[in-house]
């Protein structure tokens, strides 16, 4: 409901119920050892972090309007296909997603 990764790629809110209309959750941890904040509204998501437990790369499902920071700067993503974005992430590092 929250959150899938099983395919490699994060997805993020991916089968939200309609009752859930706004909420949060945090230390989900998806597949690539990421520990994943996530909070929404009106069925959106409205910000989300990742914080990368290990260095590997993170791909990431989310519509073109997101971007994804560090340190207050937008980090270049690279697009691997349908919505599906890359970016080589850090350990310990805290990746914001607004």
């Amino acid at each position: 409901m929250l959150l899938q990764s099983h395919t490699g790629v994060i997805d993020l809110l991916p089968a939200l119920p309609t009752i859930l209309r706004q909420g949060s959750v945090k230390g989900l941890v998806a597949r690539g050892d990421f520990v994943v904040n996530l909070k929404w509204s009106n069925h959106q998501l409205t910000t989300a972090s990742l914080t990368a437990k290990q260095s590997s790369p993170c791909k990431i499902k989310l519509d073109n309007h997101y971007k994804i920071y560090l340190n207050s700067k937008a980090i270049v993503l690279h697009k691997e296909g349908n919505n599906v974005y890359s970016f080589d992430a850090g350990a310990g590092k805290t990746y914001v997603i607004k």
